[in-house]
């Protein structure tokens, strides 16, 4: 495995814990508390598909709030495959800096879970290499 691949995964954790410390820190200053990772939230997607109509990024804004929809919808039926505490640090990136949308929930909850995976198979090979090594040198003794 090259260093970069280890990287990465951290990388996304990093950025992921700073949006959720930037997150809290808002909810702080507003007097709202931390969001429940006990069901999925619901977010007003409006605002955020509007600004998209606004800036030229969508070209009709209820075509963005079906797709958000649908991305809740997915959300509902896997919520549950995803581990509580990434759960709540998600809801609270995909909150912070103005409207909340599932599609943002849904790639933070994503690129966290492949992150773990991608670690757990660098531990495991990484393991694996180690015994491989120590089982030559023990036999060549």
């Amino acid at each position: 495995m090259t260093a970069m691949t280890s990287v990465v995964p951290r990388l996304i954790l990093g950025f992921a814990l700073v949006a959720v410390m930037a997150g809290n820190a808002t909810a702080a200053r507003s007097g709202r508390g931390s969001a429940s990772s006990g069901s999925v939230p619901t977010f007003d997607v409006r605002p955020s598909c509007k600004t998209g109509v606004d800036v030229g990024i969508r070209k009709d804004i209820q075509a963005c709030v079906d797709s958000e929809n649908n991305s809740r919808a997915e959300l509902v039926k896997h919520w549950d495959e995803f581990a509580a505490g990434d759960r709540t640090l998600c809801i609270n990136a995909a909150s912070t800096g103005g409207s909340a949308t599932y599609t943002e929930l849904i790639t933070c909850l994503e690129m966290l879970r492949d992150a773990k995976a991608l670690n757990q198979k660098e531990a495991r090979d990484s393991a694996a290499a180690t015994t491989g090594t120590e089982t030559r040198t023990k036999s060549k003794r």
